[in-house]
């Protein structure tokens, strides 16, 4: 019998574990770890971006601007949760402090209204920045058809070695006490009187309190869960990165980003040290986690930093290829709370605010476990209905305009007679089909209409769910 079982050894779990050890010294504590390859955290740079990260729907409605308090809470305790960590751990974590946000012409309008949103949201939080002239960015060199037309610094953001992290983070959690314990296979969780039964290869191990931390792989998790529980579907946003060796030019020295942009986080570079580059990424939905990529978004990211970070990554050694699984909730909202009437609890980020997030949804976790009331997640319970963003006009619109920026980033150059608005009425038409398939008043993000534009196994899936939730409020 264990006080406590943690499923899962990302980011959120290794932070959960940690966390509630720290709170409960004299109770047990295990994480047990499956090692699914494809996991978000180890295959991440990883920016610690907040601000980086707003789009122009960020503070547009209650629910999206509930997400950026978590992010910016956890951002001003990003400091304090290092240092704490490096203590336990007797060890550094690498950061590199600041990060430059550019705007330049490799996209749509789409990155503009981003830009444009990140600054306004600086403001509102007098978050320090400062405009910076593009040509001043150390060794950003690309190509003169994809130049910065704008670009700021924001000291208070930066970047760390993730897989670093996570390995100091292991140890600081094995010194105050948490045992890992490493799993071929997850069985089953049985829960029987308010106590749960986590089987996995050939053991078993007991606890009143049961916390599943797999990201991208929650919804394989849970059908792992007797009796079933039901939840929203998690997906996959599948990217690609790559860890690059320098061979020509200096190579950077703070993280250089896109803001936000079609489909994924933007175009973003991470120094390591010692010539060392991480360039990431790329987001596509899937079904289910995919530990594969694929030849064309592998070509499309490194074209991408090469035509709008720096020419000389051309001459670039590829040191390894990353390929990770960001979990994604059909809402876009984390998953966080108890999720039956006992003692079972999710805990996933959404897309790259996991391991970003993880000091305070820990923290979060040890108030609901506690029996208090965690404010800052009480919107995110994972036994909440779909929480609607936006609606299927604005959803279409905006997987239009991502369609023509998506385009023009793969260096689209419309013929005289033609123009974008052809473009974005295909894209747009597309988009109404799709709702039209689903038979639903919910609007979806553009990111999910576009995984459901291929895969008809997931239009069946998310249409089931819909249809569900239309027949539980009835």
């Amino acid at each position: 019998m264990k006080d406590y079982i943690v499923i899962g050894g990302g980011a959120i779990g290794l932070a959960a574990a940690y966390r509630i050890k720290k709170s409960h010294k004299d109770q047990s504590v295990i994480i047990i770890d499956s090692q699914e390859s494809g996991t978000a955290s180890l295959a991440s740079g990883a920016m610690l971006g907040c601000f980086g990260e707003v789009t122009k729907y960020t503070l547009q409605s209650d629910a999206n601007k509930k997400k950026f308090e978590l992010m910016y809470a956890a951002h001003k305790q990003w400091t304090s949760w290092r240092k704490e960590i490096e203590t336990d751990a007797g060890q550094t974590i690498k950061h590199i402090p600041g990060s430059y946000v550019i705007l330049n012409t490799q996209g749509g309008s789409l990155d503009d209204e981003n830009f444009d949103a990140m600054i306004e949201a600086l403001d509102i939080y007098n978050e320090s920045y400062e405009y910076v002239m593009p040509k001043d960015i150390p060794s950003l060199h690309p190509n003169h058809l994809a130049r910065p037309l704008r670009a700021v610094y924001l000291p208070n953001e930066g970047s760390i070695d993730s897989n670093q992290y996570v390995t100091v983070l292991e140890t600081a959690c094995k010194n105050i006490g948490v045992e890992i314990t490493s799993i071929t296979s997850l069985n089953s969780i049985d829960s029987h009187d308010a106590t749960y039964t986590v089987s996995f290869d050939e053991t078993a191990v007991t606890s009143p309190v049961v916390i599943i931390a797999t990201g991208a792989y929650t919804s394989s998790v849970l059908t792992k869960v007797s009796p079933m529980i039901s939840a929203m579907p998690v997906l996959a946003g599948n990217g690609v990165a790559a860890v690059t060796k320098r061979q020509a030019g200096e190579g950077f020295t703070a993280t250089v980003r896109t803001a936000n942009r079609a489909g994924s986080c933007g175009l973003h570079v991470v120094p390591m040290g010692g010539g060392y580059e991480y360039l990431g990424a790329t987001n596509v939905l899937y079904s289910e986690p995919e530990s594969r990529m694929t030849i064309g978004l592998s070509h499309f990211l490194a074209q991408c930093a090469i035509e709008q970070l720096d020419l000389n990554i051309y001459h670039s050694f590829v040191e390894t290829w990353h390929v990770g699984n960001r979990p994604v909730s059909l809402d876009t909202l984390p998953l966080i709370g108890k999720i039956d009437n006992s003692g079972l609890y999710l805990a996933t980020g959404t897309y790259r605010d996991g391991l970003h997030c993880s000091p305070v949804i820990a923290d979060a976790l040890v108030t609901l476990i506690d029996g208090g009331n965690a404010s800052i997640v009480e919107d995110f319970t994972p036994k909440r209905s779909f929480t609607q963003l936006m609606t299927q006009e604005d959803s279409a619109n905006e997987y239009a305009m991502q369609a023509v920026s998506g385009a023009y980033e793969n260096w689209y150059r419309p013929t005289y007679y033609m123009n974008d608005d052809e473009l974005y009425q295909n894209a747009h038409k597309k988009a109404t089909d799709i709702y039209d398939q689903l038979q639903t008043n919910v609007g979806l993000h553009p990111d999910i209409l576009l995984l459901l534009s291929s895969d008809e196994k997931a239009v069946k899936n998310v249409g089931a769910y819909l249809q569900s939730i239309k027949q539980s409020e009835s």
